[in-house]
């Protein structure tokens, strides 16, 4: 009996699973074939997303259960997501959101939106002759001939009205405490996934494009951490770009990096024309990054820049109010003919120069003008 017992329990239990397995591969399946609409979650998803007291109301047209792929597996979908604040214009319209949900809290009701998803937005960034910047996104489409469609998103971003670096809205959201009465008080992870995003600057008549942007922001106790990557598409060729924003709040320190692929220098001198005097007209590539603290103020800045010219690192300490700085540049089998060659209005100082790579080390100190007030140095070469 005990053997039959065994057997029996054993035939169940391979049953159970072989059920199991067979049950997933058909909700799979099915699921592959497309969204399925569930309805029913549409109100609870609503009244999730609706916090208590927040001035913004949310409004979800449908929600659908959606196959995301092995590495992502189900996802709940909120289509045609609008944010209202009062009687005033729509102020996020959002075809699709991805919603991190438990659907053990679905069945008990108790439903905390903890991480939100944008899937495949079209965005568009506008910067004025002004200076102002406005973020723009797709709208919705009528389903009838006689409705006209929901007005795409226009957010004018916070301009820098200080000498702080960092413009004072932009770093109340990164320093601040979550408030649970805000829209994404409550989220612990927000993301936008394989975006398209339009730059365009309308003082330089100059626009570029960022294929499959991907944005992530994730937000604990200790602090914040951003991160973009992309192809960035440019009058000349493409780039891969990637970088991330760090945020610690036991140091009260702000990190900030970006690092990018092959780049002619032509493109950021376009829109910093000051940059003219650093750059030369070559092809970089390589990382940039600064630390800021709590106020905005920046505490360090680094470079480091592969070219045709060799290899340079540089590291900058401000040392009072900007430009005022110490400057310490790193050369690493480093053509300082061939990169200032380069540069604009400077070859009375190329025809001092050696036409051999150095390497080694140079230290400045920067007035508050940006002029080198004192310069030492320890470099090799062949020579």
């Amino acid at each position: 009996m005990n053997k039959r017992a065994k057997r029996i329990v054993l035939e169940a239990t391979i049953g159970l699973l072989l059920g199991t397995v067979l049950l997933s591969a058909a909700g799979v399946y099915i699921l592959s074939r497309g969204p399925l609409s569930i309805s029913a979650l549409t109100p609870i998803i609503e009244d999730a997303l609706n916090v208590e007291g927040s001035p913004y109301r949310v409004k979800v047209e449908n929600t659908q259960i959606k196959w995301g792929g092995w590495d992502r597996a189900v996802d709940v979908i909120a289509t045609n997501v609008t944010v209202v604040e009062g009687d005033k214009a729509p102020l996020a319209v959002l075809p699709e959101v991805s919603v991190g949900v438990s659907f053990s809290a679905l069945l008990s009701g108790d439903v905390r939106v903890r991480k939100l998803e944008l899937m495949r937005p079209s965005l568009t960034l506008d910067r004025q002759p002004d200076g102002q910047l406005v973020l723009s996104m797709d709208g919705l489409e009528s389903d009838g001939l006689d409705e006209e469609p929901i007005a795409g998103t226009q957010i004018a971003l916070p301009q820098q009205t200080s000498t702080a670096l960092i413009p004072e809205p932009i770093l109340k959201a990164l320093t601040a405490q979550p408030q649970s009465q805000t829209f994404f008080g409550g989220l612990k992870s927000f993301s936008i996934i394989d975006a398209e995003i339009e730059i365009r600057d309308h003082a330089i008549a100059q626009s570029l494009i960022l294929h499959n942007a991907n944005l992530g922001v994730v937000r604990s106790p200790a602090g914040l951490l951003a991160t973009l990557y992309g192809t960035l598409e440019t009058p000349t060729e493409n780039t891969n770009i990637s970088g991330s924003v760090s945020v610690f709040r036991n140091t009260e320190r702000i990190e900030a990096k970006l690092n990018f692929g092959p780049l002619d220098t032509n493109l950021p001198i376009r829109y910093l024309p000051d940059l003219v005097f650093y750059l030369p007209d070559m092809t970089i590539s390589g990382q940039i990054g600064a630390d800021f603290n709590f106020q905005g103020q920046a505490e360090h800045a680094s470079a480091k820049l592969d070219s045709a010219a060799g290899s340079i690192e540089l590291n900058a300490t401000p040392t009072g109010a900007l430009p005022a700085a110490t400057l310490t540049a790193t050369f690493q089998a480093f053509d300082a003919a061939v990169w200032l060659g380069g540069l604009y209005d400077v070859e009375n100082v190329v025809a001092f120069m050696p036409r051999v790579p150095i390497s080694g080390t140079a230290t400045a100190q920067l007035n508050d003008q940006g002029l080198p007030s004192d310069i030492t140095a320890e470099l090799t070469s062949q020579i």
